[in-house]
C-alpha cells in the first residue's frame, strides 16, 4: 500500500511520531546538517547527507560494557541496563545509509551477536527518504545502493512535486502509517510510474562513477601497483575515511580508571588506518603505511563481500568529502581498472 503526505503536514507528521518515541531528524547545527533529536527551530529537509553515518547511533563511538568498583576486598561488576528505555526514530535516513545498517545488522547479528548493538537496533525504527539529486562526491549508483532504497527501511518517502510518497517496509513501518494515518492519503499502483520516473532523473544528476568494471577482479591484479606507494605517500592517517564509513566495525577495548578503586571497561572505534591498529609488542608492525592505505580499499570491495556476500562500501563519498588529502576512493579504482587495460603506462605512477 503506497500514501501521498502533502510536504506541508511533514512537520505534524514528525510531531505525530513523538508518541512512538524519541525522533530523530535532519538538523541544521554549526552549517553542518546531522541526525538530531527533533527541533522544528533548526529542522531541515535541505540536505544531501548527514554529516556522520547514522550507525553511529547504534554502534557508538564509545560505549561502557561494564562498571567495576573495588571495596572491602570484593570487587563488583554492574552492566548497563537498558541502552534505550524506548524506542529511537530516525527519519531521513538516505539509501546509501539504510545499506550499511543492513550490512552492520548482518555483521553484529549473524553469527556472534552483538547484544548492544542488537539492544540499539531493536529499539530504532528506520524512515527513509529517497534521493532526487547526486552530492559532488556520491557514487552509490555505481554499487546499486542507491539513490533509491529497495529494502531494509520501516517507512521509505519519496519526494514528488509538493507530496511525498510514504511506503511501509514493516510492520513498525505500518505502526507507524496507524499513527499518522488522519494525515495520509491512500494511494494506488499508478504512483509507480512517477516513482521510477524520479528515479531515473535523480541517476541522471551523477557524476562520480566507477567505471563499468568488476571491480574484484581490478584489484585482484592491481596489488603491487605502483600506485598504493603514491597515495601513502599523501595519507596523513586522520583515520577521517574509517570515521565517517557507514560499514567501519573495527573497535578497541580499554579499562578506564575512575579513581578511588572503581573503573570501567568500554570500547570505542578503532580504525585500521591508524599506525597502532597492528602494532605488536617492540613496536614491530606487519602492515606498513602503503599496506593500510592498499588495505582500506581491498576490504570495502573486496575482503568483506568474499566474507558477508555485500558490498563493504555504499558510495556515500564521507571518505572523499573529509580526506584532507583529496584521496578520492572511485578515482583510485577507475586509474586502476586502466591499469589493467595498459600495465606499461601505470608504472612509477
Amino acid at each position: 500500500m503506497m500514501y501521498i503526505l502533502k510536504k506541508d503536514n511533514l512537520r505534524a507528521f514528525i510531531s505525530a511520531l513523538a508518541g512512538e518515541g524519541t525522533v530523530f531528524t535532519p538538523q541544521r547545527e554549526e552549517g553542518q546538517v546531522m541526525l538530531l533529536p527533533y527541533n522544528e527551530d533548526s529542522f531541515t529537509m535541505d540536505y544531501t547527507n548527514f554529516a556522520f553515518p547514522v550507525k553511529e547511533h547504534l554502534f557508538k563511538q564509545k560505549e561502557i560494557l561494564f562498571s567495576w568498583e573495588s571495596k572491602d576486598g570484593d570487587i563488583n561488576v554492574e552492566t548497563p541496563g537498558n541502552i534505550n528505555a524506548g524506542r529511537h526514530v530516525y527519519f531521513g535516513v538516505r539509501p546509501c545509509d539504510v545499506y550499511g545498517i543492513r550490512y552492520m545488522d548482518k555483521f553484529f547479528l549473524e553469527g556472534y551477536r552483538d547484544e548492544f548493538y542488537g539492544r540499539n537496533r531493536a529499539a530504532a525504527i528506520i524512515i527513509a527518504v529517497n534521493c532526487t539529486e547526486a552530492g559532488e562526491n556520491c557514487f552509490c549508483s555505481s554499487l546499486g545502493t542507491g539513490p533509491f532504497a529497495e529494502e531494509g527501511y520501516d517507512l521509505l518517502f519519496t519526494p514528488i512535486d509538493s507530496d511525498y510518497i510514504v511506503e511501509a517496509g514493516t510492520e513498525k513501518g505500518r505502526q507507524l502509517v496507524e499513527l499518522a494515518k488522519s494525515l495520509l492519503i491512500e494511494a494506488g499502483g499508478e504512483l509507480l510510474a512517477q516513482k521510477d520516473k524520479i528515479k531515473r532523473e535523480a541517476l541522471s544528476t551523477f557524476t562520480n562513477k566507477i567505471k563499468d568494471i568488476n571491480v574484484s577482479g581490478v584489484l585482484e591484479k592491481n596489488f603491487d601497483n605502483p600506485l598504493w606507494q603514491e597515495l601513502s605517500k599523501d595519507c596523513i592517517s586522520c583515520t577521517g575515511c574509517t570515521s565517517l564509513c557507514p560499514t567501519c566495525t573495527c573497535f578497541n577495548v580499554v579499562e578506564e580508571s575512575k579513581g578511588s578503586g572503581s573503573g570501567c571497561r568500554v570500547r570505542y572505534w578503532d580504525s585500521c588506518q591508524s599506525d597502532s591498529f597492528t602494532r605488536n609488542a617492540k613496536n614491530h608492525n606487519p602492515r606498513s603505511k602503503e599496506a593500510r592505505v592498499r588495505y582500506r580499499i581491498y576490504d570495502k570491495f573486496e575482503y568483506i563481500e568474499d566474507k558477508f556476500g555485500m558490498k563493504g562500501c555504499t558510495g556515500c563519498g564521507r571518505c572523499i568529502n573529509v580526506c584532507p588529502a583529496a584521496i578520492n576512493i572511485v578515482e583510485i579504482i577507475n586509474k586502476l581498472a586502466d591499469c589493467s587495460l595498459n600495465v606499461k603506462d601505470c608504472e612509477g605512477k
